[in-house]
This record gives C-alpha cells, structure tokens and sequence, in this order.
C-alpha cells in the first residue's frame, strides 16, 4: 500500500545529525569501490562513500554511471556468445572521479520509507527542485526463506544456503530506479509535483513508497569459524561494466565447472586511523551471459582466505548454479 507524507526542510537537517557513521574498513568495500556500470547515458563516476553503510550505498549506484572507453586490449575482458564486451577490466582514471553531493533530504526520506521500501520524493522550489528523486532503505534479511521468496518475486536466480561449509548470515537487494522515461516515472512526478503546487507556504519536500519488481544488486553473506565471504550480484540489464584495476592489483583468468572466472590478487599500503597498513585480500569475478549479471566474491570480514579455498569456494558455488 502506497504512504505519503510532507515535511518542511529542517527536520532532515536534524535527523543527519543523528544518523553519521564512523568509518571502517571492509575488504568488500574496496573490491566494490573499483566497479563501475555504464548506461550509455549520463557520465558520471562514483567515489566510494564515507561510513559503514558505504557499500550499501554504493549498490544503488553502481548501474548508473558511465565512463570513457579504453583500448585496453591487454587488460581483461568478459565477452558474450557474439563477442561483444560486457565487463571489462580497465586501468585507473581519478579524473573521472566525482563526490556525491550531499542531500539534506535524505535521512528525512529514510525515516519516513520502512526497510526494503523505495519511496519517491520530489522538492519544491530550491537547487533540489525540478525532478523525481528515489531513496531506498534497505532491509537486512537473515531469514533464508524471506531472501529466497524475494529473488523469485524480482525475477532473480535463487541462492544455496551453503557453501563449503560457509552458512548463510543475511542477505539484501537492492532495486533497480524508475528510468524516466517509464509510465512509473511520468505518473509519480506528475502526482508529486501537483501535491507541490498545492502546498501551503513552507512544505517543499513530498514523498511517496513506490512499488518495485526489478533488482540492481544483491548481496548474500555466508560465515563460517569467525570468517566470512560475500557474493555480490550485478543485474546488467544490458549495460557495460567496468572495473578499475589500482596499483598492486594482479588479476589471472582460470575456467571453473565451465565458466571463465578471474581471480584478483591486491597488496598495497593504505592509511587507516592514522597509521599505515598492509592491505592483502583476493576475490573472484564472473560473468553469468544466460542471466546477464556480473558476480563478485570476496572475503568478506574476519581471517583471510586463500587463494586455493576462494577457487574452491567458486567451484562449489558454480556446480550448485549459483
């Protein structure tokens, strides 16, 4: 059922305050920070986001940007049955790096949405003012079974419940934004904004829960003895993937139960509270052509894992069809 709701502007100011994160560091975090998505449409680049809700974030991003194309024949590409690319690897480019701006809306819009809405939100008058603009508060699902029902309902493959041993912890999705030129758009923005019009002095931001069907990004992760990993899922809805290779990445292509996997191996030296510390992890990326979805699996927090143990653990996700 659809819920609405007005508000004046200073009431969100207060709720930022109260919602600021400290920062930490998640090994999934950086692998996901060098992947970027194209539209064909609007050039844009993500910088990862401050705060441990970071990641998260960035997941309902990822599909939107856009960056320049190399000829980046010596880097690694993934390529469908007709040879066109759908990921490719590609070196690094900070000048297309961009912060997102700060919106003082929207801890007031996730106060209001209830975990796993999509809410609609339109501001009247003001920079913000002129277009519809989406929030979505995510819902942490640590019930197998709910997760499982929520990919069928997006249409998604579903997932195992284990994985060498690794059990299931929580997983989310995230959905795909109402592209402008769909019906959804159109009638919320005109349904919105004619709210707007009629609104006393003073109410300039109006939103609305809206329905959604299609998935952006999933995330499933499995614990096992004080370790974790992390299986990330890239719906591509027909566009490009990029992913930026930083310095002290070393990637190598195998074929596991008959797919072409690439293993990325990262040592380099980052700042953290001060003080520098030695960063080593690795992940695992692939491309699903029958579903068009691009995965990556990674160590997700606690002890590391091998080399060895991540090919096994693909090996095993990939002969359950995951």
């Amino acid at each position: 059922m659809e819920r609405f709701e007005t508000s004046d502007e200073y009431r969100g100011l207060k709720l930022a305050v109260h919602t600021s994160q400290v920062p930490e560091i998640d090994v999934a975090e950086k692998v996901m920070a060098r992947i970027a998505g194209s539209s064909r449409r609007r050039p844009a680049v993500i910088r990862t986001m401050r705060g441990s809700t970071a990641l998260a974030g960035l997941f309902a991003l990822l599909l939107v940007v856009s960056v320049t194309a190399y000829a980046t024949s010596e880097y690694i590409q993934f390529r469908d049955k007709s040879g066109a690319v759908r990921v490719e690897y590609v070196p690094p480019n900070t000048s297309r790096i961009v912060d997102i701006p700060y919106n003082k809306f929207t801890a007031q819009v996730h106060e209001f949405a209830k975990p796993g809405e999509l809410v609609a939100y339109f501001v009247k008058d003001g920079d913000e003012a002129g277009g519809l603009q989406f929030e979505f508060k995510p819902e942490r699902m640590t019930s197998f079974s709910k997760l499982q029902d929520e990919l069928r309902r997006v249409g998604s493959p579903v997932l195992p419940q284990a994985v060498s041993g690794f059990q299931f912890e929580y997983g989310e999705i995230r959905p795909h934004y109402p592209d402008k030129e769909t019906p959804q758009y159109r009638d919320t923005l005109k349904e919105l904004s004619g709210l707007a019009s009629r609104a006393a002095d003073g109410e300039r931001l109006f939103m609305k829960t809206v329905p959604w069907t299609d998935a952006a990004t999933l995330v499933a992760i499995y614990s096992k003895d004080g370790a974790s990993i992390g299986l990330h899922a890239h719906f591509l809805r027909g566009m490009e993937m990029y992913v930026e290779l930083q310095e002290g990445n070393t990637s190598e292509k195998r074929t596991i139960a008959g797919t072409e996997v690439v293993y990325n191996e990262v040592k380099r030296q980052i700042a953290a509270e001060g003080r520098p510390v030695q960063l080593e992890y690795g992940y695992l990326n692939w491309y699903d052509e029958e579903r068009d979805i691009y995965y990556t699996l990674t160590n997700h927090k606690g002890p590391g894992i091998s080399k060895e143990e991540m090919l096994r653990l693909a090996e095993d996700w990939l002969e359950k069809k995951g």
